[in-house]
């Protein structure tokens, strides 16, 4: 699955350039390459008289990876941000999508029985189930905990799994409370930092509630999206600018995270982080994550073509530029002593009735019609289909028990699950395991 990385490291003249103050890593949830280059023209300048720019500053003054790809089944947000924080493929931190089946059981990619959510008290998630170290778990290790170590995003999977175990704070948003929480896995204490308790009490996502988010570029603009035949949305928020947000905050979280306002809100928290603990400050290398998640959830709702995101990729701009701004007057040095990378876990495919509206060869796949090829198959070579101990996701998992009182084993199923599956139409390639 295509998708971006943008980097810009600012190296000192001589050939032993210092090591940054600050390592920034910010990741774009659904973010494709294109739209940097589709939609450059509407992003802020590379440098002006009122600071740099976003997009256009990483393209112009760092490195731009135009056919960075992520080499792997599925492309979600747990395994790309799992491979942004380790550099390692599925196959070597384990995380190999937002959820799989194992032991019989359904498994949340970071789910961790033995957690609990400080605000709730509930089950809650950590980085248990990723094998491999992070950036940030060698940050510590490499300056023996001196470094200071912040992951936030407004998904749980997002933040952790960019972090690991051993960072200093690692945050997500709880979108009941309107709050950043975190789990007893990174505060053996039950509570926030004091600093992330602090902003909470602000409550400025709260703020929101009954606002309307309306276009910010002209009519001839939205010329170049579409807008989507199959909206994800329904009720208050509408189909179509301007989106109204629901006036009771209980109701509040799932509109409000597919605005601009939800990304500008996240990058506001990891200014107060670095205004907080003094990120950048010293000679010992930081290291902050951050995930913008409002792309993705906007990007389900709406589609990649959708003028909704064509809106909210010049806001991400805006909001980026004025961070880095920010981070040219916080750390000593100015963006000379900070590196930067911008990435994206995923891109994302076209809505298919949209595509087909304009002629290309396109169309919905129901698993389900799938799924009964499968079954059909399995009745016909088994005498029955009720061998399955899951179809959840985009695998199929046979019950060993099933199996073998129908005088068959899990792998002579998958077998002929395989072959029915090869021979349909819609589908691409078919892999067992076992």
């Amino acid at each position: 699955m295509r998708r971006m990385l943008l980097t810009t490291i600012a190296l000192a003249a001589s050939l032993a350039a210092p090591a940054p103050r600050l390592v920034v890593v910010v990741s774009i949830d659904q973010f494709r390459t294109d739209f940097l280059t589709r939609y450059a023209d509407l992003y802020r300048p590379a440098a002006s008289q009122e600071g740099v720019g976003g997009f256009r500053y990483l393209m112009e003054s760092g490195a731009f990876f135009v056919n960075a790809a992520y080499d792997q089944i599925p492309t979600e947000t747990g395994p790309g941000h799992a491979t942004i924080g380790t550099g390692a493929p599925p196959s070597v931190h384990g995380i190999v999508g937002n959820g799989w089946f194992a032991e019989g059981n359904s498994v949340y990619c970071t789910e961790d029985p033995s957690a609990r959510d400080v605000l709730t008290g509930g089950t809650s998630s950590s980085a248990r189930n990723l094998l491999v170290s992070t950036f940030m778990e060698e940050a510590e290790k490499a300056t023996g905990g001196r470094s200071v170590t912040i992951s936030l995003a407004l998904k749980d999977r997002a933040a952790i799994l960019m972090a690991g175990r051993a960072a200093d704070t690692v945050v997500w948003f709880n979108g009941s409370r309107l709050s950043w929480t975190t789990s007893t896995a990174y505060r053996s204490d039950g509570k926030l930092p004091p600093w992330v308790e602090a902003w909470n009490e602000r409550r400025i996502p709260a703020r929101a509630a009954g606002t309307t988010w309306s276009a910010s570029l002209p009519p001839a603009v939205h010329i170049r999206a579409r807008p989507t035949s199959r909206p994800g949305v329904s009720g208050e928020f509408g189909t179509a600018f301007p989106h109204r947000l629901p006036s009771d905050e209980e109701a509040l979280f799932n509109a409000w995270r597919m605005t601009p306002m939800a990304n500008q809100y996240t990058l506001e928290t990891a200014a107060e982080a670095v205004r907080a603990m003094e990120m950048g400050r010293d000679e010992i290398p930081d290291v902050l994550a951050v995930g913008l998640s409002a792309n993705d959830y906007l990007g389900h709702a709406f589609g990649p073509d959708s003028p909704e995101v064509l809106e909210m990729c010049v806001r991400t701009d805006a909001v980026l530029s004025d961070f880095l701004r920010f981070l040219a007057e916080a750390v000593p040095g100015g963006l000379d002593s900070v590196a930067i990378v911008v990435t994206s876990d995923h891109g994302v495919a076209s809505v298919p009735e949209d595509d087909a509206a304009l002629g290309l060869t396109a169309r919905r796949v129901s698993p389900t019609s799938i799924l009964q090829v499968v079954s059909k198959m399995l009745e016909d070579e088994l005498g029955t289909a009720d061998v399955y101990a899951s179809t959840s996701g985009d695998g199929i998992y046979f019950d060993e028990a099933k199996c073998e009182a129908v005088e068959t084993d899990s792998y002579t199923a998958g077998l002929l699950a395989r072959d029915a599956l090869r021979a349909h139409s819609d589908v691409h390639a078919v892999y067992l395991l076992g």
